[in-house]
């Protein structure tokens, strides 16, 4: 009987995938989300059985997502890529996916405030 390879096989079919103005690509009728600073930009998705692996034209990683069968409605995403985005620019925050996760920040931000720095301190930050 002969050894086993040295490497690990891997089941991956690689495809060429172009990101809408979100940041979203399209894999077999489901959406996942690259994120925003991938927009409008051609990358590969690696498709496997339980993961979608999404690299840049260079082949750096930019998200590995959980793959979904059959159509999902909803948009896979990493929640901790969109985190960045929200603390930089937090208007957005009213249309992210990941709004419906964070029931009592969502209820916090939801209220009106006069100012930023009210919202901060509310949050646990000091005021700029």
């Amino acid at each position: 009987m002969l050894p086993l390879p040295s490497a690990a096989f891997d089941p991956v079919e690689w495809r060429s995938v172009k990101a809408d103005r979100t940041g979203t690509v399209p894999v077999d009728s489901n959406r996942y989300l690259a994120g925003p600073k991938w927009h409008s930009m051609r990358l590969q998705a690696g498709v496997r059985v339980f993961q979608i692996e999404l690299r840049d034209h260079d082949g750096g990683h930019t998200a590995t997502l959980e793959r979904v069968w059959g159509r999902s409605p909803e948009t896979q995403a990493d929640p901790a890529a969109l985190l960045a985005v929200i603390a930089r620019k937090p208007r957005p925050w009213g249309e992210s996916p990941i709004r419906g996760g964070f029931p009592r920040t969502r209820a916090r931000l939801a209220r009106p405030h006069g100012r930023a720095g009210t919202l901060l301190a509310d949050l646990g930050h000091p005021a700029r």
